[in-house]
């Protein structure tokens, strides 16, 4: 929480697998609801993310499948649940909107079209995930977007929390 403060981003993006027991609830709840933001805080669920109440309340938007167009239409915010189809919300975004698109795996980076230009997962899905053996934490290009993927909350049940902080320029 305290690098996040520093670094005053413009948005935060939870990539899900914040739960692997209800017990973290409120903990999770309290922690992604402090971290201030001009723009947003965005979510998705992962595959342990069950609680009904995780995102309720305002701790984060939860990404359901329909774009978030911010900044006059200049940035759009898509993303799925768990095992949801991340095309037709990228179809809906402003065609020249700067596009994240947001999942808990990576498994859908390689056929979204159209293509999101970046795409932000985690490996908390890791045992559900085709792909994370070929994409572990790091960054790709993958036919022309980039690919951001952490290591996740709920991994194994003890991994630490990790925040990545990507830094995008723009011209317009």
């Amino acid at each position: 929480e305290k690098k996040v403060r520093e670094e005053q981003p413009d948005i935060v993006i939870f990539a899900g697998g914040a739960l692997g027991d209800a017990s973290a609830l409120d903990f999770f709840r309290k922690e992604m609801g402090t971290l201030y933001t001009p723009i947003a805080r965005y979510a998705v669920r992962g595959n342990s993310d069950r609680e009904a109440q995780l995102f309720s309340g305002g701790p984060a938007t939860e990404l359901l499948g329909l774009p978030s167009v911010q900044l006059d239409g200049a940035l759009a915010v898509c993303g799925v649940p768990f095992g949801g189809e991340g095309s037709p919300c990228l179809e809906k975004a402003p065609s020249d909107a700067f596009t994240i698109f947001v999942s808990s795996t990576p498994d859908s980076v390689e056929s979204l079209f159209p293509r999101p230009d970046l795409y932000v997962t985690c490996e908390a899905d890791q045992a559900l995930s085709r792909y994370a053996e070929k994409y572990p934490p790091g960054r790709y290009d993958v036919n022309g977007t980039v690919l951001s993927v952490t290591r996740g909350l709920a991994q194994h049940g003890f991994t630490r929390p990790e925040v990545t902080f990507i830094e995008i320029d723009g011209t317009n």
